[in-house]
């Protein structure tokens, strides 16, 4: 039980990223984007709705400030604090 709350509450945490801040979820979709999968296999991994995905994908890229896939995951591997 410990264990599960515990990965609960780090999943809740931000993480830290130059002068944003991404969230657990954020940093997991952002992953899952640089494999190249759909919004709808990410929604399926994740046990969310396309439409949720879409919701933090439009997050991530303002918070980044880019505008394509391509470039947010370029931005997070140049090194920008983000390991993917």
């Amino acid at each position: 039980m410990e264990k599960l709350l515990n990965s609960y509450r780090s999943s809740e945490l931000p993480v830290s990223h130059s002068n944003c801040e991404l969230t657990f979820r954020e940093r997991q979709i952002l992953e899952l984007l640089a494999y190249g999968i759909s919004n709808q296999q990410i929604a399926t991994k994740l046990f969310l709705s396309e439409s949720t995905v879409k919701s933090h994908i439009y997050k991530l890229y303002k918070k980044l400030d880019v505008h394509s896939r391509h470039d947010a995951i370029k931005y997070a591997r140049r090194g920008n604090g983000l390991t993917i």
